[in-house]
Parts: structure tokens; C-alpha cells; sequence
């Protein structure tokens, strides 16, 4: 469909660098992809050389050795798999409970999201978060041995992720445990685990300067610390277009899920997004959680796996209001299959933060 459009299709960090230039062509979009799951190392990885598509795929390198799914994405595929059957929550509810799985996606989608907020703010480790989820795949007729055997929601393994064509991927950062904390030390140390993990892999360290936010979780109180670290843009999920007028800490995206129809999709790569109305989103007052006090020094702390970010959970409690018609805007994003249009000639108005979306 790219191809189609005329679309004039760039790796990130040449984008990057021309649209700072003010010398894009016609139509620029650069393509991503967030965790670099397994299955995009047998799915979308051959399409991409097969079509010679460039596309940057952002790692969280803590679970490229883990052979089990990330905790968000698991915990929501299985209540899609279970969606109408009684459960136990046991401690996947800070109240443990018998519910029926929501058949509703709104309704489903709310009960995960009190999930996470749960294991987040228990702090379980990754061995407890495994069993919580083995828990439920057996409730729900899911076997859990095959489950992970398959694969699925797993990210690429070290060596898969060192055999792939550098020409053609370009690994980035993703943080190493999935998270961002709003302590500096804790944030910084998150990047270079990442960094040390991927140049163990055989990645250039030089050239690991492209990061992306996990679960969208963007805030301008990290960009000093991204600039100190030699980051050279940071991508969030905001869909939107990328402009000259904004921070290169603050890039858009297109999140180019399933829900998404091709309708749509042609609209952002063609422009006519610019010219229509955009749903804004606030974070209600006071719905702002803290996280628990961490406890010894902070190598202790990072022992514990979040799987989701602490400060992003505003942002996932956030309500609708009123449409806005926006004329001229700003990039794109997506955590399965993200698409990033770079427009050098719009000025952008900056809507409010969009709900975080999982990845």
C-alpha cells in the first residue's frame, strides 16, 4: 500500500536527520515496530526484505532471554481468549474475586487495565507475573505449555536479533525493562542496561541513539536526560505528523493496529489527517498514582520487573472530551506495526496526551 501511494520510504535516523534539514521528499514515512517480537522476526521481517522496506525495531532487551510473554500483552490476549468465562482474579485484583470476562472490548479492556495497575502497584517480580498468567490460561482452557511453545507475545532472542539484516533493520532503545521511571537515576540506568544488553548482541554502541517510549509513557522532564545520553530522537504514540515545530524527544506516530482500516490508513499517508477532526484526551484530576517507595539501592530496585511504567497510569485512566478540528498538524505511531509521516511543511498544534496504548 506504501508502495502504492508513492510513498518515499526512509530509515528512521535518515529521516530524522533530513527533516531537520528541511529536505524530505514527497510522502516521507518511516516504518517501526515496538518490543520486536518473535512474530516479527518470521512474519514481518522476510516482507520487509521481500518489498526492501527499511523499519527501526525499538527493544526491551531484559525480555529477549526470558522464553515467556510480556505481562501486558499475555494478560490481554488471554482475557480476549477467555472473554465470556467465570474466573478467580486472585491476585490479579487488589479485591480477588470470581467475574465473568467481559464480552464487550470496552468493558474487557477496563478490567485489564485495573489488572496491570494491580501487579504495578504490588510489584510483583516476573516468576509472579508468570504464574498469575499461567493461572488464568488454565482457567480458561488455554494450555499454558503450548501457550509458550508457540511463542506468541515472545520477543526475538539475542541471537535472532543479531542475525538479522542491519541494512535493512535498525535494532534501537526501548529501555530494558519496559519502563520509565521519573527518578533520573533510575531512568538513566534503564538506558544503558539497554544499551549494554544490545551491544552484547553485537550492536555498535555509537550507534544506538533512537529511542522509543514504552506504552507511549512521554514526558518532557526525560528529554534533558535522553540529551545527556546522546539520543538523537525519541518517539512517542501520539498520532500525528512529525514537523520542524516540535522536539525530535517528542516524535509521533501512527499506530497502525487492527483496528485501523485501510481508509484511514490512506488518510494519514496522504495528508488529508491534517484536515480532520482529532479526539483529545485529559487526564482526570487526581487519578495520578504514586508508585511504593523503592526499597535498598537502586540495582535492588531493578530487580523488580514493571511492566508498566510508573506515570503512565494518568494517562491510562484518561476520559474523552470534546472534538477539536485541527488544519494544520504534526507524525505517526504503532506498537505492532508503527508508521511515522514526516511533513516538513506543516506547523503543529499540540494536542493533549492520547490514552497510553499497550506494546
Amino acid at each position: 500500500m506504501l508502495r502504492q501511494d508513492r510513498c518515499s520510504l526512509l530509515p528512521l535516523s535518515e529521516a530524522v536527520e533530513r527533516l531537520a534539514r528541511r529536505d524530505l521528499p514527497p510522502r516521507s514515512v518511516a516504518v517501526t515496530f515496538d518490543e520486536g517480537m518473535y512474530d516479527f522476526y518470521v512474519k514481518a521481517y522476510p516482507l520487509l526484505a521481500a518489498y526492501e522496506v527499511p523499519a527501526t525495531v525499538y527493544v526491551p532487551t531484559y525480555y529477549t532471554a526470558r522464553r515467556r510473554p510480556i505481562f501486558d500483552l499475555g494478560c490481554s490476549y488471554l482475557l480476549w481468549r477467555g472473554r465470556g468465562q467465570l474466573v478467580e482474579t486472585g491476585r490479579l485484583l487488589a479485591s480477588p474475586r470470581r467475574l465473568r470476562i467481559p464480552t464487550d472490548t470496552t468493558a474487557r479492556d477496563a478490567l485489564h487495565l485495573e489488572m496491570r495497575a494491580q501487579v504495578n502497584a504490588a510489584g510483583y517480580s516476573s516468576s509472579q507475573k508468570d504464574e498469575m498468567l499461567a493461572g488464568l490460561s488454565a482457567q480458561i482452557g488455554v494450555e499454558w505449555s503450548e501457550f509458550l511453545a508457540e511463542r506468541m507475545l515472545q520477543l526475538m532472542s539475542p541471537a535472532e536479533l543479531a542475525s538479522v539484516d542491519r541494512g535493512l533493520v535498525d535494532v534501537q532503545l526501548h529501555t530494558h525493562r519496559h519502563r520509565t521511571p521519573r527518578r533520573r537515576a533510575l531512568f538513566v540506568k534503564e538506558l544503558r542496561d539497554n544499551i549494554n544488553a544490545l551491544e552484547a548482541m553485537g550492536f555498535a554502541r555509537d550507534e544506538l541513539r533512537h529511542f522509543c517510549y514504552p506504552s507511549g509513557d512521554a514526558d518532557p522532564q526525560f528529554y534533558p536526560w535522553l540529551r545527556e545520553m546522546g539520543i538523537k530522537s525519541a518517539t512517542t504514540c501520539e498520532p500525528n505528523y512529525a514537523t520542524r515545530a516540535r522536539s525530535h524527544f517528542d516524535l509521533p506516530r501512527l499506530v497502525d493496529t487492527m483496528r485501523v482500516t485501510n481508509t484511514e490508513f490512506r488518510a494519514w499517508t496522504s495528508g488529508v489527517a491534517a484536515f480532520m477532526p482529532r479526539r483529545r484526551y485529559a487526564a482526570p484530576i487526581g487519578e495520578v498514582e504514586q508508585p511504593p517507595a523503592l526499597v535498598g539501592d537502586i540495582d535492588d530496585a531493578l530487580t523488580t520487573d514493571f511492566a508498566r511504567p510508573w506515570g503512565a497510569v494518568a494517562t491510562d485512566r484518561a476520559v474523552a472530551v470534546p472534538l477539536r478540528r485541527q488544519t494544520r498538524s504534526g507524525v505517526l505511531s504503532a506498537p505492532d506495526a508503527t508508521m511515522i509521516r514526516l511533513d516538513r511543511r506543516s506547523a503543529i498544534t499540540r494536542p493533549a496526551e492520547p490514552p497510553g496504548t499497550l506494546s
